[in-house]
């Protein structure tokens, strides 16, 4: 029987247990006919105590194996530490592999006998310990994979899995290339990451930063291999290889690929091709080229000089013609061309016009008669804009006094009318009143004169 862990029957034995002074199980253990009506019967009161005991039996381990350390360099030492193997073991057997047959064991013991037998995997650098667990001394990489514990104990059997993980110990690489200059589009350059290691990621870095990989570089060998396809431009410069596993990492010494190319094709300076007789003529050819570009020059097909620019002191009408700058590159084996006409102009009247200084200064006036045209048309446009603002002004203050000028009317042609009718009504006032007293005739013409006022 497992520690910690009771039969059914051991239970529910009866147990003596103190409550108040003195009390024993017997006196708590009465019939039901002498407990009060609030207590509970005997029987449940030791089922209750049955189900709490099962419920507080801590859950047995499972048997676990750590790693110590989780990842080993190759040549150094782990240990394969088992945990919670119970306490009624019988033996155990160290497997590598995930199948428990004899070809595959390391090591067992048996302990009844404490005896030991070493398996057909043993190869004198493992060390068994009493507690289950294994030591693997001077690891190689061979070691690495899955290993298995088999536990037999008086319950059966039971296999306990784990992976050890062995790297190799890294050293510093180099890079041997098949060349170290190439020209573009043409050559095919291999880079090699030495020595190769096993369980081992390769990164390539070009000038400092991460290689980007594309349709013309490839990568083989675990990495280890990089291969550039008929190089570019952009491949020129310094290459490192990175080694690294989970345990280590090493960077190599850069390699420097140079990479021949051009020449394109040149551009020739100034640009425009009519250039005023008596003055002085300078073409300059450019191109990208590497190694530089050597510069010649052709004048209507004869050579002229060998220099990257080229000057006349003073143009005539011979001048004329195709002028042709050659660029070649003994690297790559290359060259290119460009042509440009040249028209010396002759007449100083055409000279004026076709004069480029001349022409950029004409162009500038026009364009400054066009800004001056623009702004008198918006000045004009604005102008015409505010006076029809100012005619609607006026109108509307003139509609507004005729208005008030039509009021005023209106209300003195009233007033003259309701005046007409009070002076006839005080005239009829009047004649009723002739013969009275003085007195009444006063007070109607005071009355007559307040209207009036």
């Amino acid at each position: 029987m497992r520690p910690g862990h009771q039969g059914l029957g051991a239970v529910l034995e009866p147990k003596l247990f103190s409550t108040k002074r003195g009390q024993s199980q017997q006196q708590i253990m009465e019939p039901p006919s002498a407990l009060l009506p609030t207590c509970v019967p005997w029987q449940g009161l030791l089922l209750t105590a049955s189900l709490l005991t099962i419920w507080n039996i801590p859950a047995a381990a499972e048997p676990t194996i750590e790693l110590v350390p989780p990842a080993v360099l190759e040549g150094k030492t782990l240990l394969l530490l088992a945990h919670n193997l119970p306490d009624d073991l019988l033996a155990y057997h160290w497997f590598k592999g995930k199948r428990s047959i004899d070809k595959d064991l390391i090591i067992m013991y048996q302990i009844k006998s404490q005896e030991t037998k070493q398996g057909k995997l043993y190869s004198g650098r493992e060390t068994l310990y009493p507690n289950g667990s294994l030591m693997l001394q001077n690891v190689t990489l061979k070691q690495s994979g899955i290993y298995h514990l088999n536990i037999h104990s008086a319950d059966g059997q039971k296999s306990v899995f784990a992976e050890v993980f062995v790297y190799p110990l890294l050293s510093k690489p180099s890079i041997r290339s098949n060349r170290t200059t190439a020209v573009e589009g043409q050559d095919t350059v291999e880079l090699i990451c030495e020595p190769p290691f096993r369980k081992t990621t390769y990164l390539w870095h070009l000038n400092g930063k991460k290689l980007h990989v594309d349709d013309h570089v490839i990568l083989s060998r675990g990495n280890a291999t990089l291969t550039l396809l008929k190089v570019s431009r952009h491949f020129r410069g310094r290459y490192e290889c990175e080694a690294k596993n989970p345990l280590s990492a090493f960077h190599s010494e850069p390699f420097t690929l140079d990479v021949f190319y051009g020449p394109d094709t040149p551009k020739i300076f100034p640009p425009y091709k009519y250039f005023e007789e008596g003055r002085s003529m300078w073409l300059s050819c450019q191109t990208v080229s590497h190694p530089k570009a050597h510069y010649s020059w052709n004048v209507n097909g004869e050579p002229w000089n060998s220099r990257q620019e080229l000057s006349i002191h003073q143009v005539g009408i011979s001048n004329n013609g195709l002028y042709t700058c050659l660029v070649t590159n003994p690297a790559t084996g290359r060259n290119n061309s460009k042509v440009k006409e040249v028209i010396i102009v002759d007449q100083p009247s055409r000279s004026f016009l076709l004069s480029p200084p001349l022409v950029a200064c004409v162009v500038a006036e026009i364009l400054a008669g066009l800004a001056i045209l623009g702004g008198l048309a918006y000045f004009a446009f604005f102008k015409k804009l505010d006076n029809r603002e100012n005619h609607k002004r006026i109108q509307h203050r003139k509609k507004k006094r005729k208005n008030r000028n039509r009021a005023k009317e209106q209300r003195k042609a009233r007033s003259n009318s309701i005046l007409s009718k009070d002076k006839l009504t005080l005239s009829t006032q009047g004649h009723k009143l002739h013969g009275n007293s003085p007195h009444e005739v006063d007070n109607i013409t005071y009355s007559v004169q307040n209207i009036n006022t």
